[in-house]
């Protein structure tokens, strides 16, 4: 069965043995909404569309949307592709290759 606490008291946590602290810069790829994106899309009309909403996403979440000049400080590479189309399939392979040289998500 559970406990209810009585109102207006807290619960206090013990912190993790072996843990540091972390600093704003060690966190920045760990925390939702703190990293860098670089947004890159290939195919038709409706994968611009459907990229450019998740960009406006993730903007309003807190994420920074890098330009394609800026995208080797990204923490993530998101890639937007149509498989239908046998040239985009190959200009996101390419893509996502070029992300793992980089070491990027």
């Amino acid at each position: 069965a559970r406990t209810r606490r009585p109102k207006g008291t807290s619960v206090q946590l013990e912190p993790e043995a072996n843990t540091k602290a972390a600093t704003c810069d060690d966190r920045r790829g760990e925390l939702p909404g703190k990293q860098a994106v670089y947004v890159k899309t290939f195919g038709c009309a409706h994968n611009h569309s459907d990229s450019e909403y998740m960009a406006g996403m993730l903007s309003t979440y807190g994420y920074e949307l890098l330009n394609e000049q800026e995208r080797d400080k990204a923490d993530i590479w998101l890639v937007n592709t149509c498989t239908v189309k046998n040239p985009s399939q190959s200009a996101m392979s390419s893509t996502i290759k070029a992300a793992q040289q980089r070491d990027i998500k």
